[in-house]
């Protein structure tokens, strides 16, 4: 009601909500926005099932992940701010066209990711055996909850990385197909399938299976950002291009 109502500066209407949208603009939304939702449905059945695979593998592995998940949203919860807020700096920057600001923002965000991570690793490391200590756990629990804990050090710091590039600077560039591969690639013909044997027929220690599980968001990292470096991830819209 706010943006509606008041504010002067976007001077959004309820006739611009009703108006109907060029046919550029939904070959531009389908074109971008179709290879997102495949990507994050895609994802979010690969979380399911890493649950699944950690679930078969005991009661203490399904407890002693929950609580690291807890310590691990807690301490990546400003990645997920940064990830979004460079998703619309970058996409400002393309949209008007400067490639030169999209890469300096680009690079600076990758930059911050690192920073971040290192500090979202450090508090997991630092604050997770304390986490232990206020649940009432069995020895078995503990031992494999600290294991985890250890695994979720390294998981957390390209968790942040991947995380910036994937669900920020490159998708704010319009590299949606991109990502869509490197989703499809690295989680569901690398980690799920690595992990899934690793855990469930060669019976590997969950901090291992976990490793495993998330590879992923470490050959993610390494690939978006040789593509962020090489310029390739900025694409305009096709009404842009034919202004220029």
């Amino acid at each position: 009601m706010y943006i509606l109502l008041i504010d002067k500066k976007l001077g959004l209407r309820v006739k611009h909500l009703l108006k109907s949208p060029s046919a550029v603009f939904y070959k531009n939304y389908f074109r971008l926005g179709a290879p997102v939702l495949v990507s994050d449905a895609l994802l979010g059945l690969g979380g399911n099932i890493v649950s699944i695979v950690l679930g078969h593998m005991g009661a203490a592995v399904v407890a002693a992940n929950a609580i690291c998940q807890v310590v691990d949203r807690l301490c990546t919860v400003v990645i997920q701010g940064v990830s979004n807020a460079s998703s619309i700096i970058t996409g400002n920057a393309v949209g008007a066209g400067d490639r030169e600001r999209a890469m300096e923002q680009g690079e600076t965000f990758y930059f911050l990711s690192i920073v971040f991570g290192v500090i979202s690793a450090a508090l997991v490391f630092v604050f997770g055996p304390m986490t232990i200590s206020v649940y009432t756990l069995t020895e078995e629990t503990i031992v494999v909850t600290r294991q985890l804990m250890n695994a979720y050090v390294i998981i957390v710091f390209f968790q942040a990385i991947q995380s910036v590039m994937t669900k920020g600077v490159i998708r704010g560039g319009g590299d949606t197909r991109f990502l869509m591969m490197a989703d499809i690639l690295f989680m569901w013909l690398v980690s799920i399938p690595l992990g899934a044997v690793g855990g469930l027929i060669l019976c590997w220690s969950a901090w291992l299976t976990m490793l495993c599980l998330r590879i992923d968001y470490i050959i993610k990292s390494v690939w978006c950002v040789s593509r962020l470096l090489s310029g390739k991830w900025i694409h305009e819209a096709e009404g842009l291009r034919r202004k220029g």
